[in-house]
């Protein structure tokens, strides 16, 4: 084997081992899933609508088409209102009725994820 054909093979067995080590070590074997998306949990927007009147007629107010906020006591309305779950959807709560009630969008982003009472 000549010089130059050592030296090209040589070069071969190089870029071939920085491949495998790339694989093996960035490429996960099993795809992984980056990040998660609220979209399969919360429905369509028909849902959404849905789950808002029902949260109307169920914590109706004494004023009509309104409502209250759990937890300052603020008067919504339909388009106002944001939906709270009462376990929250890290800790693997679902919308399901038994664990939503309506809120304002300031309450609800200052709560987070945290259990609410």
């Amino acid at each position: 084997m000549s010089r130059a054909e050592e030296e090209a093979a040589h070069a071969l067995l190089h870029t071939a081992g920085i491949q495998a080590h790339h694989q093996a070590h960035y490429e996960p074997a099993i795809p992984i899933r980056r990040g998660t998306s609220n979209a399969n949990a919360r429905g369509n927007t028909e849902d959404r609508r849905r789950r808002r009147q029902w949260l109307l007629q169920t914590y109706a107010s004494d004023h009509a088409g309104c409502c209250r906020c759990y937890r300052c006591g603020c008067l919504l309305i339909e388009l106002e209102i944001t939906v709270d779950r009462i376990v929250p959807g890290c800790l693997g709560g679902r919308y399901t009725r038994s664990n939503i009630r309506p809120a304002c969008a300031a309450c609800n982003s200052e709560t987070g994820g945290g259990l609410r009472k």
